[in-house]
């Protein structure tokens, strides 16, 4: 969508020119018993790559909806700016009236959705 304003677009252009996504896999099939660790080690490398924005991403930086990360919206984790400005910037509350009509009761949803106003 080159070209297009922000308003337009359901997320923002990000300034960055590369994008990392840090996760944790497990092909010994002791997946359960060490998932916690590494989930662990992952969220304490992540709250010190950005311990000056809170623990998250700055805002203006944003983050990438196809990486979803619900430690982005626990207030413990994150200190900085909301969730919903990191994946979505100014258009949440466009996003918001835009899906009141067609879901008046939250019924399509999940941690990072766009929620009801």
């Amino acid at each position: 969508m080159a070209g297009s304003t922000p308003c337009r677009r359901t997320r923002p252009r990000r300034p960055t020119a590369t994008r990392a996504s840090r996760c944790s896999t497990s092909t010994d099939g002791r997946t359960r018993a060490t998932t916690p660790r590494h989930i662990g080690w992952l969220r304490e490398l992540y709250e010190d790559l950005y311990a000056d924005t809170g623990g998250a991403t700055a805002a203006a930086d944003g983050a990438f909806v196809d990486y979803p990360d619900t430690d982005l919206a626990d207030p413990a984790r994150n200190t900085g700016a909301p969730w919903h400005a990191l994946y979505f910037g100014d258009n949440y509350r466009r996003l918001q009236r835009a899906k009141a009509p067609w879901d008046p009761r939250d019924v399509f949803h999940h941690a990072l959705s766009v929620r009801r106003a």
